[in-house]
């Protein structure tokens, strides 16, 4: 049975533009809302939120950050560039999380721009698609307060089997950390009718294990826990084997989840 994706639902007859829309949006929401509980578990540690004060970066549609709230949150500041989403965020949470009206807001907002502290900053399949990542966590680092945690995740990793997350509309793996990049740039641009010149275009940054672990060591962390290929596919405990022969690394690392402690 194909699994249909909440943003290629087709349109109902008679449905509007803007009610298919939503319906996607709702649909994109409930399926992030019945991940968070694998998400959380593949960062591999306890994560409290009762009484913290929590930034989530890349919030989306909004649904880590509800769970955030209800789990005690004291408040949530959830941030995304994408100005669509945030106005979904906000108004979703108004129809159906009015409770969390007072502890719960949404930003569409560069983290360069954001001030305030932080107890605890999460963000949840993001990394892969920021421009200037190294820049983003000294924001992340500016931000948290003394003692905060920043708990990140994502998959996958761009030169793993599926990195390119389906953009540049390939039927096997690998084959987009293979090609050369400037044809498959041409090549997806005929397809979806404008220009795409690199990864980027497509909001991959083409992030490498060894990069972000420089990233976060640019920093003086009280501690760091970085576990990769977590969740419960077969493949993975291979894929572990495979990616700590070093040229292989890249493309058998599929996704990270990290906490990083500042200190106090």
């Amino acid at each position: 049975m194909q699994i249909i994706q909440p943003w290629a639902l087709p349109a109902r007859p008679g449905e509007s533009v803007a009610e298919l829309q939503s319906r996607r949006d709702h649909a994109y929401f409930q399926r992030e809302t019945a991940a968070n509980g694998a998400w959380l578990e593949r960062l591999g540690v306890q994560l409290s939120f009762a009484g913290k004060r929590v930034l989530e970066i890349g919030c989306g549609h909004g649904a880590l950050s509800v769970h955030a709230a209800q789990a005690g949150a004291l408040s949530v500041l959830g941030i995304d560039l994408d100005d669509d989403r945030i106005a979904f965020a906000g108004a979703n949470l108004k129809a159906n999380f009015g409770k969390l009206q007072d502890r719960v807001r949404f930003q569409s907002i560069d983290i360069a721009e954001l001030q305030g502290e932080f107890d605890l900053i999460i963000s949840k399949d993001t990394f892969e698609h920021v421009e200037q990542l190294d820049a983003m966590v000294g924001h992340i680092f500016r931000l948290l307060a003394p003692g905060g945690v920043l708990a990140a995740g994502f998959s996958p990793f761009y030169f793993s089997p599926w990195g390119d997350h389906g953009r540049f509309k390939l039927r096997l793996p690998w084959l987009h950390a293979i090609l050369p990049e400037e044809w498959l740039c041409r090549r997806i641009s005929a397809h979806c009718g404008k220009t795409i010149r690199s990864a980027m275009d497509l909001g991959l940054n083409k992030l490498r294990p060894e990069q972000l672990q420089r990233y976060l060591g640019a920093y003086d962390w009280a501690a760091t826990e970085i576990r990769y290929n977590r969740g419960r596919s077969p493949l993975l405990p291979v894929f572990n084997l495979l990616r700590k022969i070093t040229p292989l690394e890249r493309f058998f690392t599929v996704g990270v989840y990290l906490r990083a402690t500042k200190k106090s």
